[in-house]
């Protein structure tokens, strides 16, 4: 059975073995964890899985632009695409690749994101929040957070967020919707600069909107000082 992975905002932000863990199909793209502004796509298929891509070029395979054997073939041919590609964005993600593997490197990447999920998620349950997946399952870019037991609707502290602080914020889908928002700690949001007012803001939300004797600060409980 393939195993098809959609690591769109998982990439880049822990380790993820695609060989050792022998996934056949991984996606992502290159305005989340490897931040570059988006843009591009990524696609890595392994050999079992071009076994499969090939049998269906029998029946005419799948169009042009999304037929992965047309780009496969170009690159056997020594050339670089079947489309004309966004090269000034291929140079931004090489820049950042540059300075994840270079400056920070990859261990301290991770660590970072590590630092920044840990940040939020102990800090939000400081003050009373939970989360929607269990620590052993979160991700180390995105968490899910219940709305508060005071709002109604998850989208009161959205509202706030962004008329206060500017702070973009998403909700969810499915059955969650209304009962849980989305924190990003992927690029600039891993890092101190953002992380703190956010957190604040959220207290201040708590504090004037809800009518809760929030102590100044509780939110901070998971941000130590690494650096970021």
């Amino acid at each position: 059975i393939p195993i098809l992975v959609d690591a769109i905002s998982g990439m880049g932000g822990y380790d993820l073995p695609v060989d050792k863990w022998e996934l056949d199909v991984l996606c992502t793209s290159s305005n989340k964890a490897l931040e570059t502004p988006p843009g591009l796509g990524f696609i890595s298929v392994s050999e079992r899985a071009w076994d499969t891509v090939d049998a269906k070029q029998a029946d005419g395979g799948r169009g042009w632009y999304y037929n992965l054997a047309n780009w496969k073939k170009y690159r056997e041919q020594g050339r670089y695409a079947p489309t004309t590609m966004a090269t000034s964005m291929i140079v931004g993600l090489r820049a950042s690749l540059k300075r994840i593997v270079e400056v920070e490197t990859l261990q301290g990447h991770w660590d970072r994101y590590a630092w920044a999920q840990k940040a939020v998620r102990t800090g939000l349950r400081n003050i009373g929040f939970d989360m929607l997946a269990p620590d052993d399952v979160a991700s180390f870019t995105v968490s899910a957070v219940c709305k508060h037991p005071s709002m109604e609707h998850e989208q009161e502290v959205r509202d706030y967020l962004l008329k206060e602080y500017g702070f973009v914020v998403s909700g969810t889908w499915g059955k969650t919707i209304g009962q849980a928002f989305r924190v990003s700690h992927m690029g600039r949001a891993s890092s101190s600069e953002y992380l703190i007012p956010f957190l604040l803001g959220i207290e201040e939300f708590l504090r004037t909107e809800k009518g809760i004797d929030v102590p100044l600060g509780a939110s901070l409980v998971g941000v130590e000082q690494p650096g970021y």
